[in-house]
This record gives structure tokens, sequence and C-alpha cells, in this order.
């Protein structure tokens, strides 16, 4: 790994941190863990459900323009049109039918 890529590597873990602080936060916090995936450059939202664990991706670009609460706003953005989504595909499964 060269120095530009350890760098990176120190300024996204920085970020990452200060999100830390907005998630951990109890009115604004949010079951969202944020993790750097180095081969394709993206930084992945997971959201957490009750039953589902969702990824999505961002770009490191727009990752590293954006500040910790932009960041977990987006991400409880994602979560929630994804949990919508998820929802929406698991209700006929979920249906229970009486007689």
């Amino acid at each position: 790994m060269n120095s530009d890529s350890k760098e990176l590597i120190k300024k996204i873990e920085e970020k990452i941190i200060g999100c830390l602080f907005v998630l951990s936060d109890p009115d604004k916090g949010s079951p969202i863990a944020l993790s750097y995936d180095e081969k394709n450059k993206n930084i992945v939202f997971e959201v957490f459900g009750e039953v589902v664990s969702i990824s999505n991706t961002i770009s490191i670009d727009v990752f590293m323009k954006l500040n910790p609460n932009d960041i977990i706003n987006l991400g409880q953005s994602m979560s929630k049109d994804i949990l919508k989504d998820k929802e929406k595909e698991q209700k006929p499964f979920l249906r229970i039918v009486g007689r």
C-alpha cells in the first residue's frame, strides 16, 4: 500500500469516527454501520432491521465532501427507503389468512 492510499484511509477513518459521534446521539442516532470497501473505493452503508441487513454504497469522492450530519441523514434516508421496499416485498409472505 502506497503512502497516498494510507493517507486516504486515514482521512476516511477520521470521517467515519466523526459520524460515530452523530450515530451515538440519542436523538439523531440510527442503526447504520459505515465501512470502507477498499477494492471498489466505496463507503458501504449497512442498515440493520429486525430481520434484515441491507447494504448500499456511495463513492469516496461524495463521502469526503459531506459533513457527518449529512452522511447520517443520507444513511437514514437510505434505510427508510430500503426497509420500506423490503417490507413491501415481504408482505405477501407475512400475511396471515383466516378462514
